[in-house]
């Protein structure tokens, strides 16, 4: 609510109650989690935290290896293994899938998107598609991995800070966000959402985020 507040309603909105205000994701332990080969990557703890300090991240892949998208299509396979890898590891600790929601600019990653994961039941659409309807959890892949040749950087949700704000108010309790900050930071509304971020919501990413 912080960041939508300081985003586009300039301090306005309220909390209808306290229960409201601090709602989170139900704890869950570590121990029970298969994190072995994940362990020393402290974004994975970040995404299953159930502190409200953690109940917005940004996952960032500008420390990443990242493939160039197809010119006729724009989408990014490191994202999408995180985002998987993320939704996976939410399940695995007892979330349930259609409680976890991704959105995302690009019809080509909501495709490779789908093809990647291991349950329908986690919703993949556009920002369109999930305008008025809200889930527990949102992850939102910005997709993008090179500055856009438009010199005017008009790129849909990316440029428009409305379409951008429904996008983050789809969570009910924990937004994640992946995306390459050095890429992104060129769209005023993306930059303004990082500078409101605070340091500790801003994770890099290692060079190969998921050990296979």
């Amino acid at each position: 609510m912080r960041l939508s507040n300081q985003l586009t309603y300039d301090m306005k909105l309220k909390c209808g109650t306290d229960s409201v205000k601090t709602a989170t994701i139900p704890p869950i332990s570590l121990d029970e989690l298969d994190l072995s080969e994940a362990a020393e990557h402290s974004w994975t703890q970040k995404v299953v935290s159930s502190s409200l300090d953690h109940s917005l991240i940004w996952l960032n892949t500008s420390t990443c290896i990242n493939t160039p998208s197809k010119k006729t299509s724009i989408y990014s396979n490191t994202e999408a293994r995180v985002v998987c890898s993320a939704c996976e590891t939410l399940i695995q600790a007892g979330v349930a899938a259609d409680s976890i929601g991704v959105i995302t600019p690009y019809q080509a990653q909501v495709q490779l998107l789908k093809s990647m994961l291991s349950t329908s039941d986690v919703e993949v659409n556009t920002v369109d598609q999930y305008q008025g309807r809200d889930k527990s959890i949102i992850i939102i892949s910005f997709a993008r991995t090179e500055v856009s040749s438009n010199s005017k950087k008009t790129e849909g949700i990316l440029s428009d800070a409305r379409r951008l704000n429904v996008a983050l108010t789809r969570a009910k309790h924990k937004l994640i966000l992946v995306g390459n900050r050095e890429v992104l930071d060129v769209y005023d509304p993306i930059y303004k959402l990082l500078h409101t971020l605070r340091p500790h919501q801003i994770i890099n990413l290692p060079a190969d985020p998921v050990l296979k």
